[in-house]
Parts: structure tokens; C-alpha cells; sequence
């Protein structure tokens, strides 16, 4: 698994941006044991750190994925939120 984590002080507070890009599966946008598995690992991770977070990157999956679901006890996913659209490649 691949995490970048950068601290960001603002204002005497700390502020954690964590960058992660997914295992790719060919064939969908589902995910697999292996993205679950590194989504479990990343929310571990996240859950342990104290201040705010945003957790941005390529994960590989669709946004309303199992895998990604798996975040929405500890973080807003924003793309959900706001409806965003994903971009398709012609």
C-alpha cells in the first residue's frame, strides 16, 4: 500500500493531507480483497491521527464502491456529497 502524509500548520493547527493511489483492477471499478484490505489499512491509520484530515488520491474505485464506503464512518466523502460525476474516457 502506498500512503503520502504531509502536515500542513495553520493557525497553530495542525492539518493532515494523506495522498493514496489504489491498486488498479482491469476489469471494473468494484474493487477487490486487496483494495478493501488497503482501505482498511488507511482508515486504521486515519483514526489514529488527532486533527483534521483529507484524505485525497486515486483509489481505483468507484466512489460508491464497498471499498470506499468503508471510509464514510470517519471521513465526509466529498465526491458523494456533492454528486461530483466521474470522468469517462472515450
Amino acid at each position: 500500500m502506498t500512503l503520502q502524509h504531509g502536515v500542513i500548520e495553520l493557525n497553530g493547527k495542525k492539518l493532515h493531507v494523506l495522498n493514496h493511489h489504489g491498486h488498479h483492477i482491469e476489469a471494473h471499478k468494484l474493487g477487490d480483497e486487496e483494495t478493501m484490505r488497503q482501505v482498511k489499512q488507511i482508515s486504521d491509520y486515519v483514526k489514529k491521527l488527532k486533527e483534521a484530515v483529507i484524505l485525497c488520491g486515486d483509489f481505483n474505485l468507484s466512489p460508491n464502491s464497498a471499498s470506499i464506503n468503508q471510509f464514510d464512518e470517519i471521513l465526509t466523502n466529498l465526491s458523494s456529497s456533492f454528486s461530483l460525476k466521474q470522468l469517462v474516457r472515450i
